[in-house]
């Protein structure tokens, strides 16, 4: 028995049928994406939302509590950074704070990886600066309210004068690294004698003098007169 066959129109009615109910799917289909990814971004941005909310945003550098290092007769040192302070990672700083007893120095070092700018918040004190080339750059006194910046790869020595010396200093890296450059726990401490012989044109007695000076102080120094009659 044949079937009638269908007439063009019926076709073409078929067909717009099918297109539009693709066309529906399609669309609902993308909304269904649409409304996943505002969710999505929904929930980033409530998980964002409240990390700012619960992150801490201050802490006590001037606290000696909170110093790194502290010795009543020489001073203490405070630093904060990302690993103390997770929101520093965001804005790409840290800071110190140094509090130097009357004529004590703080241990040579050099920025590894960062710039420094200090600011003087007590006191006076001599700062000397010196470039990657063994050059002196800066070589003065500072007061309160003064400031210098000290670029990364430059070597620099702070010492306090009689009314002791205070400063901040902030720095262009979260996790700030120096190198002491004497010192127990320093580069030249760590150099074998014979290195700094020939490298320097010391003789061993010179050699063993830069070497071991300072052996037993770490962060902040005493002044020599009271060091030499410690030793007396």
């Amino acid at each position: 028995m044949l079937r009638p066959t269908k007439s063009g129109q019926e076709i073409q009615q078929q067909q717009q049928q099918y297109e539009g109910e693709s066309m529906q799917m399609q669309q609902q289909r993308t909304q269904n994406e649409e409304d996943d990814m505002e969710m999505q971004q929904n929930t980033d941005n409530n998980g964002l939302d409240e990390m700012f909310c619960t992150m801490k945003i201050r802490s006590n550098i001037d606290n000696p509590a909170r110093a790194d290092f502290y010795h009543q007769k020489v001073g203490r040192i405070a630093k904060v950074n990302s690993q103390k302070l997770p929101i520093l990672n965001l804005v790409q700083m840290s800071a110190s704070r140094v509090v130097l007893q009357r004529n004590a120095i703080l241990t040579p070092y050099w920025n590894i990886n960062f710039h420094s700018v200090m600011y003087v918040t007590g006191g006076r004190g001599r700062v000397q600066v010196v470039n990657h080339s063994g050059q002196t750059v800066f070589d003065g006194e500072l007061s309160q309210g003064q400031i210098v910046l000290i670029p990364q790869n430059f070597a620099v020595i702070k010492r306090a004068y009689n009314d002791g010396f205070q400063w901040v200093s902030f720095n262009t890296n979260h996790n700030a690294m120096i190198s002491k450059i004497t010192g127990k726990n320093s580069m030249i401490r760590s150099t074998p004698l014979q290195v700094l012989m020939y490298s320097k044109r010391f003789s061993t007695e010179q050699a063993r003098r830069l070497k071991f000076s300072r052996m037993n102080e770490m962060a902040i120094f005493s002044p020599w007169s009271q060091t030499r009659r410690s030793f007396d």
